[in-house]
């Protein structure tokens, strides 16, 4: 699995693993969706986000339409029974008020490393398209910048990947 896809993937997926860990010793076809929603709702119980529950769901219906497909197992998908608790908890973003953004503009100058952050802002893009873009991606004469690569950091090495999809893929005019 960790050579067929991206480290952040392989992460997220190695974190969801442990958390479906009381599976782990039954035969698939053991499993109900009586014993995955025990497991969500267990999670929601220790105050883990709605983010990390849907993952966890999420890579279980991989894993059963692995064992589906590749392996021959034969059974009814029951992921549709199964629902993300109620009592997950759901963080909220919220864009700066005014004051903020005015509060960036002004200090971005003196704060190190306060120009990164303010670009971020301005042009709408992830942290690590922003410390991919590369002079060729800066077109001065079009006014445009061209995002199509990303800085992935697996431990505290950089490598340069491609966006997240192809939908990440984007050119940004410059105003």
């Amino acid at each position: 699995l960790k050579s067929k896809c991206s480290y952040k993937t392989y992460e997220c997926y190695s974190n969801a693993l442990k958390h479906l860990e009381v599976l782990h010793s039954m035969n698939i076809e053991d499993i109900t969706a009586e014993k995955l929603q025990a497991v969500l709702d267990d999670m929601a119980d220790k105050k883990y986000s709605f983010s990390a529950i849907s993952k966890a769901k999420i890579f279980f219906g991989i894993v059963f339409k692995y064992a589906v497909l590749k392996k021959g197992f034969n059974a009814v998908n029951f992921l549709d029974a199964v629902k993300i608790p109620s009592t997950a908890t759901k963080g909220s973003v919220h864009s700066p008020d005014d004051e903020t953004i005015l509060r960036i503009i002004k200090t971005a100058h003196s704060i190190d490393f306060g120009g990164f952050g303010a670009s971020l802002y301005y042009l709408g893009v992830r942290r690590g398209e922003l410390l991919a873009l590369q002079k060729a991606d800066v077109n001065l004469e079009r006014r445009i910048i061209i995002i199509d690569k990303a800085v992935e950091f697996i431990g505290n090495q950089p490598h340069i990947k491609t966006t997240k999809s192809k939908a990440g893929e984007r050119i940004l005019p410059i105003t």
